[in-house]
């Protein structure tokens, strides 16, 4: 165990620095530095530690384990593969297109109730007995009566409900067809959504993969200046924790990697045991939607093409159509029928019969008018209910729109500063190995440019995914999200 047997601060004109003699393994070793980086101790007891060698080699086994399982399992997938998957499997999908077919067939279920009704009608009877007329007159009979007719039932009028209904039905039936149009688009948003993760958490993986090598050739650098009498311990066992971090890092940055993988399965509804990657190894930018596009143009084809605003104005026009429909209550209901028969003692010798009519009925006290009543009443709470539920439905989508506008400039203005970011921190870095191999400069300055690039190349790529899924996020508000769009002709 590593120990700290004295500590002093000593101040100069360069400011405070912090002297620590430290006892361990390797000897009694001095060290002085800067207050502020007291950290850089931590790694210096770390490094000495037997226990923390221990820990380096558990590393790099699980490392290496961890490397063979994402080259020899993960199953490589494209956007339109993802999306293949999810459009075949999804249950939301399923769900949202048999309810389409349901509202489809209540609709055509309405029309027929405004249709005649046929009714097809054959008897044949025999009597066989005595005929009696009062109780002086009996006669024996033994006769055959055959009949046939066809009926034709039609409601003229009903106080237009069967019309009101009928057209309810319609508006219900569209607004079924907009929610598995909407479905679907999420389908589109959510596979670019998992997919970009998939890459974001990829691409930081390959890059954690590569701080990993950079700190090990550092480590070689550091110890050929040690032993070659130009380098101090101290860059050594920092060289050696920085490695030891790294391997760490990268670990923790497999396991976003897992989660990533395992959130795109459930998003395809396969095995979440079942280990995905992109064969895309960079995020590309992009192009769903105009750069320069204006809110008020957004808006107009959001509130013109957004299949969930069409489907809340297509259940409010419903309604109020089946609002309308209760008013048939307070008027007759009239019915024509058309009787066409024959009746003979064989099929044959039938005469025919021909009987038009019709029948005016009016209803004033089923359960005394109160029935009625409460249904109208109902009715009314109905359409008010699904007014407010409109008014809603539509500020919260006008809400979601106008923050998905906001984010996608704002992501658009970040992707632009984290390209300027990496070409500073690489230019950076490469002087900052010239001033160290040339000793102008400390090991220290070396690994903090090393840090910043990798941290650079990470902002990057989470900026971009930002900037495609902010994108892709517009075009769904916008309803404008399509296969087409994502220039995919098929996903088969």
């Amino acid at each position: 165990m590593v120990k700290v047997k004295a500590w002093v601060a000593i101040r100069n004109k360069n400011g405070l620095f912090s002297v620590f003699l430290l006892i361990g393994p390797g000897g009694i070793q001095l060290y002085m530095f800067k207050s502020g980086k007291i950290w850089l101790l931590l790694l210096v007891l770390l490094a000495n530690n037997p226990v923390w060698a221990e820990q380096r080699e558990s590393l790099q086994k699980f490392k290496a384990s961890l490397r063979q399982e994402s080259n020899t399992e993960a199953i490589e997938l494209r956007l339109e593969e993802i999306i293949a998957k999810s459009i075949e499997n999804n249950l939301n999908l399923q769900i949202a297109q048999s309810n389409n077919i349901e509202a489809k067939w209540k609709y055509w279920q309405r029309i027929s109730d405004a249709l005649p009704d046929v009714e097809l009608l054959a008897t044949k009877r025999n009597r066989d007995g005595t005929f009696f007329l009062n109780t002086g007159f009996q006669t024996p009979i033994d006769e055959t009566t055959s009949a046939a007719s066809v009926r034709i039932n039609y409601r003229a009028f009903n106080g237009g409900t069967t019309s009101f209904l009928a057209w309810a039905e319609k508006f219900y039936r569209d607004s079924n067809k907009n929610l598995e149009q909407a479905q679907y688009n999420k389908i589109l948003y959510q596979s670019i959504m998992f997919y970009y993760e998939l890459i974001k958490q990829q691409v930081a993986l390959n890059s954690k993969d590569k701080a990993l090598k950079n700190a090990e050739a550092d480590y070689d650098l550091a110890k050929k200046f040690f032993d070659a009498g130009t380098g101090t311990k101290f860059d050594l066992v920092q060289a050696e924790a920085r490695v030891a971090r790294k391997e760490q890092e990268l670990i923790d940055q497999y396991a976003q990697f897992r989660k990533a993988g395992i959130d795109l399965a459930n998003h395809v509804n396969s095995p979440l045991e079942t280990s995905y990657k992109t064969a895309s190894k960079e995020i590309d930018k992009l192009e769903l939607v105009d750069e320069n596009i204006s809110a008020g143009d957004f808006l107009k084809t959001a509130f013109e093409q957004n299949p969930d605003i069409l489907s809340a104005v297509a259940l409010r026009k419903a309604a109020l159509k089946e609002g309308y429909a209760k008013a048939g209550d307070y008027l007759p209901k009239i019915d024509l029928y058309a009787d066409f028969g024959g009746v003979g003692q064989t099929w044959d010798d039938m005469f025919g019969i021909t009987t038009l009519g019709f029948e005016a009925k009016y209803d004033i006290g089923d359960g005394l008018g109160l029935t009625t009543v409460s249904d109208t009443m109902q009715s009314r709470a109905k359409v008010k209910r699904a007014k407010l539920e409109y008014e809603r439905e539509i500020r919260r989508i006008e809400r979601e729109l106008r923050n998905s506008y906001l984010d996608f400039h704002k992501s658009k203005s970040v992707v632009k500063a984290a390209r300027k970011e990496l070409e500073a921190s690489t230019e950076a870095l490469r002087l900052a190995k010239l001033r160290y191999e040339n000793g102008l400069d400390v090991f220290a300055r070396l690994i903090e440019r090393e840090s910043e690039l990798t941290a650079a190349e990470l902002n990057l790529t989470a900026s971009l995914a930002e900037y495609n899924l902010s994108q892709a996020k517009l075009a769904y508000d916008m309803g404008t999200i399509s296969l087409e769009s994502l220039g995919i002709k098929n996903v088969e």
